[in-house]
């Protein structure tokens, strides 16, 4: 996918959260073909995919702190999704009340969180599936 290719590319958080959604969403397609090896496959490199995402996006975090509100935000809101998307609770809500600090616009926020329950969806389906 492009999100694959940008990822790998530029191993930026944009590409790579997007990329990590579109494999879960992937592995419920073939979870509901009955294809449970690629279901599981895609399911753990999404994980791995998110768990890159916090290691390019964690040095950045503190070393942002200059930048306008709009671009430390993204910063913190792809910590925050991608702890959600890990399943890494305690994390996810640190991520958020830092992201939240920070006085976002509330366009922001509302992307964020629906992006945040809509990757809860995927995952919930998909472990009904597997």
């Amino acid at each position: 996918t492009a999100y694959s290719r940008g990822f790998h590319l530029k191993q930026d958080f944009y590409n790579g959260l997007n990329y990590a959604f579109q494999l879960e969403r992937r592995a419920v397609k073939f979870a509901k073909a009955g294809e449970r090896e690629e279901a599981i496959a895609d399911r753990v490199l999404a994980r791995r995919v998110r768990e890159e995402v916090l290691n390019y996006v964690a040095p950045e975090v503190d070393a942002q702190a200059e930048l306008p509100v709009g671009t430390r935000y993204w910063l913190l809101a792809s910590m925050w999704e991608a702890c959600a998307g890990l399943g890494r609770g305690d994390e996810a809500a640190h991520w958020e009340r830092r992201a939240r600090e920070i006085g976002p616009t509330q366009w922001m926020l509302e992307s964020t969180e629906v992006q945040i329950a809509n990757i809860a969806k995927v995952k919930a389906e998909l472990a009904q599936l597997l």
